[in-house]
């Protein structure tokens, strides 16, 4: 996905400016979760997520669990953010987990076979910042995870 932004030299105020620029941030950030999005991550590991401090900025990590089970998962943010596992079928998106402001969480969902699941974060405070959200994950059979 390629995006095009103009701005006119010589048109911007100080304030329009820096409005842009974060505007541009935040662009880059969705194409480039986008892009990621389209192809599905490990069944399991460890990843290390980039994001902004932009309002609204957001990143996702999405993942396939082939065998589908018990995905037991945590993260950690040095921010707090909005979070939500989410999963997109037919005709809706299913939310298994969907949290506000939180820094870091440990938890657990059911992954149907072969379903993209992505893990969501969104920012809702202005931050001068740029960090990474550590995210480790790992499906276990369900028959395994109810023993």
């Amino acid at each position: 996905m390629n995006t095009v932004i103009g701005i006119r030299a010589g048109t911007e105020t100080p304030s329009r400016h820096r409005w842009h620029r974060k505007c541009l941030a935040l662009v880059v950030l969705v194409a480039s979760s986008s892009a990621q999005a389209g192809q599905p991550g490990l069944s399991e590991g460890r990843s290390l997520i980039p994001i902004h401090g932009a309002v609204n900025a957001l990143s996702e990590q999405c993942a396939v669990y082939p065998n589908g089970g018990v995905v037991n998962f945590e993260f950690l943010s040095k921010w707090s953010l909005d979070f939500n596992v989410h999963h997109h079928t037919d005709k809706t998106t299913e939310y298994p987990v969907k949290l506000s402001s939180v820094s870091n969480y440990q938890g657990s969902f059911v992954a149907e076979p072969e379903a993209e699941y992505c893990y969501m974060w969104l920012n809702k405070s202005e931050r001068r910042d740029q960090w990474k959200i550590t995210l480790d994950h790992q499906a276990q059979p369900l028959t395994a995870a109810i023993r």
